[in-house]
């Protein structure tokens, strides 16, 4: 905002132009002229005022160029710190994104190690996992090899196939639960051992109660025999040892020793009908 000079009233852009001013003003009161001196105050109200010329335009200019050129230092300046923010701001997102991509490459190079790590640890696990499945493969074939398929019951007892295969699912079942860690053999042959005493003994004791029963069954079907035979009277007497003697023998190799008298009977008609078509 500009001013003016209260003695003369001229205008200029700020007080320094005015205060710049004053020093030349004409109209100042105690304003004196250029190469005034003591004493020469009479020659000079006595000189017409139209004939004094001070130039105060070179000082004054002076003083303007200097204040315009602090006005433009200041606009450089001003640009110069504009400069020196936008370039300190750039150098910030600079480093901002420096720092973003080292973050973003650390983060990769840290997801691609825990990938190496899983990767390792799954290989060590499938390892372990294979050893495992082999030992556990290695100890369950030891125990029913011996205890289940070479296992030899009491003379003319057979074991049915279908009992044999659940002793083995159940060994498996109980091997499977028991930790790697744990899994021993005397431990799996304990369960194997308490798992074919349970499956098999009921069949081996209801075969041996059978075979018990089969000679007194064996007697009585050749008795029905002898008395079928004297009843038909067609069989020679003379042959009469040999007919029985197989059937003795034939009747040893069906029965069951759980037979029935009925079905006793049925089996040994059988038979005779056998023994006397071929004579």
């Amino acid at each position: 905002m500009g001013t003016r000079c209260r003695f003369c009233g001229q205008g200029f852009k700020n007080k320094q132009a005015v205060r710049a001013h004053l020093r030349w003003c004409e109209a100042k009161p105690e304003q004196r002229t250029i190469g005034s001196e003591p004493g020469s105050e009479a020659r000079q109200s006595q000189t017409p005022r139209a004939e004094v010329r001070v130039d105060p335009v070179d000082p004054l200019w002076q003083e303007v160029r200097r204040e315009e050129a602090r006005l433009k230092l200041r606009e450089v300046q001003a640009a110069h710190k504009a400069l020196d923010e936008r370039e300190a701001e750039a150098e910030r997102k600079a480093r901002a994104r420096a720092d973003a991509l080292r973050q973003e490459a650390r983060a990769r190079r840290l997801a691609e190690e825990e990938a190496e790590e899983e990767a390792r640890e799954r290989a060590l696990l499938g390892e372990q996992a294979r050893k495992d499945a082999s030992r556990r493969k290695s100890v369950l074939w030891t125990v029913t090899t011996s205890e289940i398929e070479q296992y030899v019951p009491p003379s003319g007892v057979v074991i049915p196939r279908e009992i044999t295969e659940r002793a083995l699912a159940e060994i498996d079942r109980v091997a499977a639960r028991i930790p790697i860690d744990g899994l021993e053999y005397l431990r799996v042959l304990a369960a194997a051992r308490q798992i074919r005493e349970r499956l098999y003994g009921p069949e081996i004791r209801r075969q041996l109660e059978s075979r018990e029963r089969i000679g007194p069954l064996v007697q009585d079907g050749l008795a029905y025999a002898r008395g079928e035979i004297e009843a038909g009277g067609s069989l020679d007497r003379g042959r009469f040892p040999e007919v029985v003697s197989r059937l003795e023998a034939d009747l040893r190799k069906r029965l069951t020793g759980e037979e029935t008298e009925e079905q006793l009977e049925d089996l040994v008609d059988g038979l005779l009908e056998q023994e006397l078509g071929r004579i």
